[in-house]
């Protein structure tokens, strides 16, 4: 009999795909090429993409998300058929099996236990000692402080703090909450001001002492233009950069998953408010103990960009998605993120380190000026191919993904020409279909010079023959248009983007 068969990858489009074929009763068959890396070279063969996922309705191959989602949205309005389901009996089941589709399916086999959420053990210093002695962790501990202490804007030393609170008004709340006197309360305080759980306003020296007077805040609001800021991580970080990025990358999947709308859009409201959220929020701090100039230039490579699309991820849950163009240009400058003890701007982590310091076309100025210690941190080789590895992701407006997650130093060099071609085969960011114009993604504008000035050449290389030679004919053109990459259309509930959300 016949069947549809979808080849996955452990990403947002085959997921909506999934979820779609789901929600409309239409049984189907999932191979995971994350599990069973051995089959992409099939799947590339049949489908002539390199992108995930793949769709067959028995042999004919209907294509990737955008393909399939259109496709079934056709079989719901079918005026032969009352459902999608019933679309499917009559259609596809009937038919032969496809041979060469069913031999690459491994049979049964246990659920995918791979993008399992993944969460560090805690540290046991990070635990907080309570006034009846038993202990909390950081997260916990700090959730409960959220949602008792009293947050305001409130000024010390000519400076509003946002979400702050005087130290008298939590030694309040400490004793009605834990049924404690005054001095245990002030001493808890103290505990967990020395913790980093807590911080003075502005911040002192490392042996300040609790005031009930002084103004004080939660770390985790302290800086809110930092993302990874939930805590200054002070223990040690044994992991290597890269299991640190893919680890962080499973559990904001998780979380992004369980936030799916039905329509298969992410849910910022849901994820903000996901019991796990904290968790990640804590988990990513690890990033601060990560040192660029110790990693080879692979490594580096790999954890710079897993870092930055990460990061963007992160952001769109917590601070807000970018509806335009300019909310674009003041996201990249504004929000920061911190790896090394240094903390970075979008900007400054594209322009400064990834790209070598060099300036782009709509900015003029050096990420980092002559004075700047994390000029040593930039690196040595400005490869154009970074951008489309950068921008390679659904949440950026791209209708495809690779068929991997995250970058690796052993493979960067064929993740990168893989993601070139990927993107460059992309409509969204080359559209090789108007007849008076090509339309390129902004990108290709913002970043001039990384492609000589010349980007239908560089674009040239990644294309397969047939879309060289329409490329080609277009090249003559003088007319070459920029698209704006849609980083809200993957979104709901988010908030939109101002620079004020991220001012402390």
């Amino acid at each position: 009999m016949g069947r549809i068969t979808v080849f996955t990858g452990d990403d947002l489009h085959s997921e909506r795909v999934k979820q779609a074929l789901l929600k409309r009763v239409v049984p189907f068959t999932e191979i995971s090429i994350a599990r069973f890396p051995s089959r992409r070279d099939a799947v590339r063969s049949l489908s002539k993409s390199e992108s995930l996922p793949q769709v067959f309705f028995n042999s004919r191959h209907v294509g990737g998300a955008a393909e399939t989602l259109e496709e079934l949205a056709g079989w719901d309005k079918d005026p032969k058929h009352s459902c999608a389901l019933d679309k499917y009996e009559a259609e596809i089941l009937p038919t032969a099996d496809p041979t060469v589709i069913c031999a690459l399916d491994p049979g049964e086999y246990a659920p995918f236990e791979n993008r399992k959420f993944v969460v560090r053990e805690t540290i046991p210093t990070m635990n907080i000692k309570l006034p009846d002695d038993t202990a909390t962790s950081v997260v916990d501990i700090t959730e409960k402080l959220k949602a008792s202490l009293p947050s305001e804007d409130l000024s010390s030393g000519n400076v509003v703090y946002k979400k702050s609170f005087f130290g008298s008004s939590a030694v309040e709340v400490f004793k009605a909450s834990m049924d404690i006197n005054d001095v245990q309360a002030k001493n808890f305080a103290q505990h967990l001001l020395e913790s980093g759980v807590i911080v003075s306003c502005p911040q002192g020296n490392k042996g300040d002492k609790f005031n009930v007077h002084s103004v004080h805040r939660l770390q985790a609001f302290d800086k809110p233009q930092v993302l990874n800021s939930y805590k200054v991580w002070t223990e040690r970080s044994n992991n290597d950069p890269e299991l640190i990025a893919a680890n962080l990358d499973k559990m904001l999947f998780e979380i992004e998953l369980d936030s799916l709308s039905e329509d298969g859009k992410i849910d910022c409201r849901n994820a903000l408010a996901h019991s796990k959220f904290p968790e990640f929020e804590l988990a990513a701090c690890e990033l601060q103990t990560i040192t660029l100039s110790v990693l080879s230039a692979s490594k580096a490579l790999a954890f710079g960009i897993d870092v930055y699309k990460l990061m963007l991820r992160y952001a769109f849950i917590k601070v807000g998605v970018c509806t335009d163009e300019a909310c674009r240009l003041s996201f990249l400058q504004y929000v920061q993120f911190c790896v090394g003890g240094h903390a970075y701007s979008f900007r400054e982590w594209v322009d400064g380190i990834l790209r070598g310091n060099n300036k782009a076309t709509y900015n003029k100025k050096l990420a980092f000026d002559c004075n700047d210690e994390r000029r040593k941190f930039s690196f040595s080789r400005l490869d154009h191919r970074i951008h489309f590895a950068l921008n390679l992701d659904p949440r950026l407006g791209s209708s495809k993904n690779p068929t991997f997650t995250t970058f690796s130093a052993r493979q960067v060099e064929e993740q990168l020409e893989m993601a070139a071609r990927i993107y460059c085969d992309d409509k969204s960011n080359v559209n090789l279909d108007d007849s008076n114009a090509l339309i390129l993604s902004r990108t290709f504008a913002w970043y001039k010079s990384d492609f000589n000035s010349n980007a239908p050449q560089v674009i040239s290389v990644y294309l397969d023959s047939a879309k060289t030679v329409a490329l080609k004919n277009k090249i003559g053109l003088k007319k070459i248009e920029y698209s704006d990459p849609d980083w809200s259309s993957l979104f709901v509930n988010y908030v939109p983007f101002e620079k004020s959300l991220v001012k402390g």
